[in-house]
Parts: structure tokens; C-alpha cells; sequence
């Protein structure tokens, strides 16, 4: 009698209650567990992108800094840095930057492998919205995906010295009206022309040994800096010839030669007697990796809208070793 009491006592096995207590512990750690594994993917996903982002604008601004800080200005009637400014995408005024500077990152050999002579070379920074790296590829069936992105482009110097410093005086003989085709914009167009007077037009393309036209070289991959770079600015800083410290800002062009030249529309350039170059602000918005996708696969998304909603600025103020000598 006593072991069918103690058999029937371990037969009765859990209540109703005491299944459903603990499914619900167990529904409760299930629940916790998701929630901070969720937590801590998106905790990943945003410390990743912020750096990626951190990335892109670190390894631009650096490169700026190094080149706009070695910049070469001398007293010779050429153009050696300008300011001007174009239209990309939906961004109305987009500065193209051009100017001399001894790079330290520059193209050093030769197709044959012989070493390049010299240090100065001919440089230039701009924003597109391509995709680089499939250009001239686009047709119906295949569309690449575009992104906003900058654009660094270094001539190597021994082709700077042959073609970019042989442009002809940026003022004609007798004349204060800018020559539009002794200015860095037209060499790197390639509608410039040598101080004996001959076009170098597709000098940029041949001395790069690429067989396209100049945009197609400067917009290649091989000269792609940063991406997701969703706005670019540069503002110069100058004191004029009473002390003042002034700015150049946007659209304003500018021209430094023999002496510094400001334009409104990029023709009728105004001289600025004795100013000097101080320094210059950049900054560049980067965007996330979400809303660099939303910008570049959904074009009913507002560009602006998209800048300020996940979009980073990051500025820096490089001062500028050469004012002329």
C-alpha cells in the first residue's frame, strides 16, 4: 500500500499552471535575448557607418591639407590656382578647385618604368554624381548605379612642367582682361594654349596615355577619392591691400595669378591690388550608407531633404605657406 502511494505520487507530473508559469519565463528571456541582440546589431551597424563616414572625410580633408598647404604661387602672370564652379546633379553651384602643389601622392614612374623628375604637379578637386568605376557603360539594359563622390586628379610633373606651366601669360600684353584660355579651367578642358601659342588641347589625356576625352580621365576611377561626398565647399580667405581679411564665397570665382582676380559669373574678373591669400575653409557633407541609398536608387527622394537628414559635415581650415615670391 505504501509504494502504490509513493508511485502514484511521482506520476503526477507538472500542473497546467506550472507549464504555462514557465512558458512564460521563457517567452520573457526570448524576448530579452532578441531585444539586445537587436539592440546590439544596430549599435554595430550605426558605430560601422560612422566610421566608414569618419574614413571618407579623413582621408580627403588630409589630402587637401597636405596639397593646398604646399601650394605653389610665384610672381608670373599665370594662373596658378582658380576657383571656379559647376552645376552636378541637384547641387547648383559646385566648386571645381585647381591649382600647383608638390604632391606627395603623385603619379612617380613612367609606363616605362623609368622614375618621373620633379615634385609640382598639376592638380585638381571636384564633385560628380557618376559611378566611376563602370563608366561609359550605361545603355538601356544596364544602368550602374550613380553616387555622389569627389574627385581628386593629380598630372604628373614632369607633364605639369612640359604643358600645364608653359600656358601662355594670363593677361595679354597691354590688356587687364583675363585670357579664358590661359587659365587652369581650360587646360584641364583642354582648351588651353602654350605661350607660343599653340593648343595643348587632349595634353591632360596624353600625358595620362588614356584614349578618351578629358572628363572620362578626370572622373575615372583611378582619380575617385571619397564617396557618399553629397556636398563639397570652398571658401578662400584674403587680405586685401588695407589689411581687411575677406572672403570669397560661393559662387564667387577666383583667380590667382600675378596678382588675385574675382569674377561673379566667371568672365569680367575684378583685380584685387596687393591682397594675399590666407587661408582656405573646406568642408564636405558625407552621407550615411542609408541615405546615400536612398539618395542614389530613389530619385523621388528630395535632394536636400536627404543632406540634412543624414548628412555629417565635416570642416577644416588649411592656411596657405605660399602668398607669392
Amino acid at each position: 500500500m505504501r509504494f502504490a502511494e509513493i508511485h502514484k505520487k511521482r506520476s503526477q507530473g507538472f500542473t497546467l499552471v506550472e507549464i504555462m508559469a514557465a512558458t512564460g519565463i521563457m517567452l520573457v528571456i526570448i524576448l530579452l535575448v532578441l531585444t539586445l541582440t537587436t539592440n546590439v546589431l544596430s549599435s554595430w551597424t550605426r558605430s560601422s557607418g560612422q566610421l566608414s563616414t569618419n574614413f571618407e572625410a579623413r582621408v580627403a580633408l588630409d589630402l587637401l591639407t597636405s596639397d593646398l598647404e604646399s601650394v605653389v604661387i610665384r610672381n608670373r602672370p599665370i594662373n596658378w590656382v582658380q576657383l571656379d564652379y559647376q552645376r552636378v546633379e541637384d547641387i547648383d553651384d559646385s566648386p571645381v578647385l585647381y591649382f600647383f602643389a608638390p604632391a606627395l601622392e603623385r603619379p612617380r614612374k613612367k609606363e616605362n618604368g623609368d622614375d618621373i623628375l620633379g615634385d609640382v604637379c598639376a592638380i585638381s578637386y571636384r564633385l560628380d554624381f557618376d559611378n566611376p568605376f563602370i563608366a561609359g557603360q550605361q545603355n538601356a539594359g544596364n544602368q550602374p548605379v550613380p553616387t555622389y563622390g569627389l574627385y581628386r586628379s593629380v598630372v604628373d610633373a614632369e607633364n605639369t612642367f612640359n604643358h600645364a606651366l608653359s600656358i601662355a601669360n594670363i593677361k595679354a600684353p597691354g590688356s587687364n582682361t583675363i585670357r579664358s584660355n590661359a587659365t587652369l579651367k581650360a587646360y584641364w578642358d583642354g582648351d588651353a594654349i602654350n605661350s607660343d601659342g599653340v593648343g595643348i588641347a587632349q595634353e591632360v589625356i596624353a600625358e595620362n596615355g588614356r584614349e578618351a576625352n578629358i572628363r572620362d580621365w578626370v572622373l575615372s576611377s583611378g582619380n575617385f577619392l571619397s564617396q557618399n561626398v553629397a556636398d563639397f565647399q570652398v571658401v578662400f580667405w584674403f587680405r586685401d591691400q588695407n589689411g581687411i581679411l575677406r572672403s570669397v564665397d560661393p559662387p564667387e570665382r577666383l583667380i590667382y595669378a600675378d596678382q588675385l582676380y574675382l569674377s561673379d559669373d566667371g568672365s569680367n574678373f575684378r583685380e584685387q591690388p596687393g591682397a594675399r591669400l590666407e587661408y582656405v575653409d573646406v568642408s564636405l557633407t558625407i552621407l550615411s550608407r542609408e541615405g546615400a541609398s536612398a539618395l542614389n536608387l530613389d530619385p523621388s527622394v528630395n535632394y536636400d531633404d536627404a543632406v540634412q537628414q543624414y548628412g555629417e559635415v565635416f570642416t577644416r581650415r588649411i592656411n596657405l605657406m605660399s602668398s607669392g615670391f
